[in-house]
Order: C-alpha cells, then structure tokens, then sequence
C-alpha cells in the first residue's frame, strides 16, 4: 500500500472516461489517435532535431539535412524524417486467427499453434519483429546502423512513439530508411509540488495519524472464491482492513486533527482473481475463442461461479471499513473514508479500454454501509479515472498500458 500527502479539499469528478450506452462507436480508431498525437509532436521535434544534428562536428554538413516527408524521399540523401513508430509483431495475438480456428475446420496447423502458443507468453518481442516509421501518408520499413543497432534495436521500441530519424533511403533499396540516430520527446521540467511539512513520524505505523492529510492506494486484492490463493494471503487481507481501521480519525475525537490520517483510499484493479475453474485444465490446448465458448457454456450449468463468490467476499471485506463521505470543506466533519474503486482485467466490468465502473449492485453489503448509491462514499470509477482531490489533479490507472509496455 502507498500512502502520499495532500494539501487542500476538493472533489470535483472528471468524467471524461465516461462511456455512455448511447455513444458506443467503432469509428474511432488508434489511427486518428496516432494522427493528433504526430500532429502536435512534429513541430517540436523538428526544431529539437535541427538544434542536435546541427551541432555536430560536421556542422556544416549538418545544418543543410532536409526535413523529409516520406513521399519526398530521395534515393541516397541523407535527411530527417518525423513520424510514429509502428512494430509488426510475429508473436502477437489475432482475433482473425482465433475465429478461424473455431469457425473453419480445416485450419492449418500453424495457425492453430500460432493462436495457442501467443495468448500464454509473457513477452511477445522475438527477433523476427519488423519496425516501421509512419507519417500523415504512408510507411517505411526501418533498419538501423551498426553503431545503434543494440542500442535502438526492435526489442526496445514500442508502437506509437513519435520520433525523428536522421539517415537515407538506399537507392538499390527503395522503401527502406537507413537510420544513424535518433530522436524522442523528453520529458519536460514539471512544476514542483509543495509538500506539507511533516514532523518525524513512521509511515509504517499509525502515528501519521497526526499529519496529513493522506491518500491511500492499493490494487490486487485478488479475492478469490474456491480457487487457489498464496499462502497467507487471507491474512494480510484481513491486516490491511486492520490497519485502515486505525488509519485516522473516524470518531471525530477531539485528540486528533478531524483532517488527519487517512482520508481517502484508491482501489486500483484486480480486486478479485482471475476465475481458473476446471474448464481452463485444458486450456493451453484451445484459443481464447474456444475458451470464451467453453466459459458460457459452464456459466449456464453453474449458478454460483468463481467470481461471484469472489465479489461476495470482496463485498464483505469492503463492509468491513469505516466507509464514509470524508472531511468537509470545513474540516470540522470526517465520518470515515471516501473509497474510489476502479476496475482491472479480472475483475466484472468491460474488458476494453477505457473500462467501465463495476455496477453497484455486485456489492450490496459495502454500498450499504456506505449510505447507499450517490453517498460519494463508495464510488466505482472508470479505468482510468482521472479526478481532482486537494486541489491535486490526479490521473489514476489500473496499469494495463504499462503490463503491455512491459510484454
């Protein structure tokens, strides 16, 4: 668990990761999203790339590289491209593949191995990976130097990164770009955050009770129904519910500062386990596909599925806090803490991103206990979820952008 300081009241919701029933649509695509975001980087970059390579030993050479276009390139001319980087993965998981498999029966073996074999690997980069600079226009492969080529190689690089290239199209090699350097939008200087001065204390404990006040974050409960758990795992659920308990103010004692402690608590995914019932023994024999079909076929023989009964317990854990609407502006009314849920990959709620809150009605003993549905004392939010606390603008992530960075 994470705890960090803020300053000032405030809950002004953002609900810009809000999808309506209405607005469901399949006409935004990544496209448009790799569109803006070249659009706003390109100036930039240009400029950045003008000052560094203009800078070199060879300056008079260097300051007359061209900014290319791809469809201006030139056969052996040594130029600067912008554009976003796009990696063609052997490895990565087809819808297209997995539908085959099922639908036709005459699939070819390789297809089937391929669909089988790349939903279970924890890394999906192999050295057979192509890597391509895309402008407003078109592609081009790339292919890096000697010099870069560990250094900037495929394994390294992820699809959607504006950068610019500097290097040349062969001329006995025509739509393949050469690359001797390269450039990436750093990241700029932020404006520092004024942290509240705090007297000695260990975070380890509950003295912080008297400082703050606090935020708490936390994900992977991994409640579990008749599934396997980690050794102790049940225990240190049950210590983290202790210790939250003892994390602040929730009597409005006169001994403590009503706005101290622990005053609001993140929720960020995995609350519940991936379901692992017995129609997944044979599932690295099958594609997601086969998989999804054997699930709703269990589900309509098996009333009480795995994740029910891990929502039930995860519903009981959260009664068990002391849930409530927070300090006011004031400072002079704290009843508990606000508790903002958020939803990950095993837990109920749309799989795509942005993710949808979890219903209300999956916990009914916590939404209870927290005064009921519009209390603002347990909220399930979108993933991500992007709000305002303290006058801190926060932008909060179940981490699966990162997990598929890191594969």
């Amino acid at each position: 668990m994470t705890i960090s300081s803020i300053v000032e009241h405030s809950s002004h919701i953002c609900s810009r990761f809000q999808v309506t029933p209405n607005s469901f649509s399949f006409n935004r695509q990544y496209t448009q999203i790799y569109l803006a975001r070249l659009t706003a980087a390109k100036a930039v970059l240009k400029t950045l790339a003008e000052q560094r390579w203009s800078t070199s030993s060879t300056k008079s050479e260097a300051s007359h590289f061209p900014v290319r276009t791809l469809a201006e390139l030139n056969g052996d001319e040594k130029c600067i491209i912008i554009g976003t980087l796009f990696k063609e993965m052997r490895l990565k998981p087809s819808v297209l593949h997995d539908i085959a498999a099922v639908e036709i029966e005459n699939v070819e073996s390789d297809i089937r191995i391929s669909s089988t074999d790349t939903h279970s690997l924890v890394h999906l980069t192999s050295d057979d990976d192509l890597l391509f600079l895309e402008d407003e226009v078109q592609r081009i492969a790339l292919s890096f130097c000697s010099q870069i080529s560990k250094l900037w190689s495929p394994a390294n690089l992820v699809t959607g990164v504006v950068v610019a290239a500097l290097g040349y199209e062969p001329e006995s090699q025509p739509g393949s770009f050469y690359i001797e350097d390269m450039l990436f939008l750093e990241p700029q200087p932020e404006k520092p955050i004024h942290v509240q001065e705090i007297s000695h204390i260990d975070v380890n404990t509950t003295d912080f009770r008297n400082s703050g006040p606090w935020v708490g974050v936390v994900s992977a409960l991994g409640f579990a129904g008749n599934g396997q758990v980690k050794p102790g795992h049940s225990i240190a659920l049950q210590l983290l519910a202790d210790w939250i308990r003892c994390a602040g103010d929730f009597h409005g004692s006169s001994e403590l500062h009503t706005d101290s402690g622990l005053i609001h608590l993140l929720i960020l995914g995995d609350s519940i386990q991936a379901s692992k019932s017995s129609i997944d023994n044979d599932g690295d024999k099958c594609t997601p596909a086969v998989r999804l079909t054997q699930r709703a076929r269990y589900l309509t023989r098996n009333a009480d599925a795995e994740t029910v009964t891990a929502m039930a317990r995860f519903d009981q854990w959260l009664a068990s806090l002391p849930i409530g609407s927070g300090c006011k502006d004031n400072g002079t009314d704290f009843n508990g803490i606000s508790i903002d849920l958020l939803p990950g990959p095993s837990d109920p709620t749309s799989v795509l991103m942005p993710q949808q809150p979890i219903h209300s009605a999956a916990l009914p003993c916590a939404v209870s206990r927290s005064g009921g549905v519009g209390s603002g004392s347990l909220c399930g939010r979108t993933n991500p979820y992007s709000f305002m606390l303290r006058n801190r603008n926060i932008l909060a992530t179940s981490g699966q952008g990162v997990n598929e960075l890191y594969r």
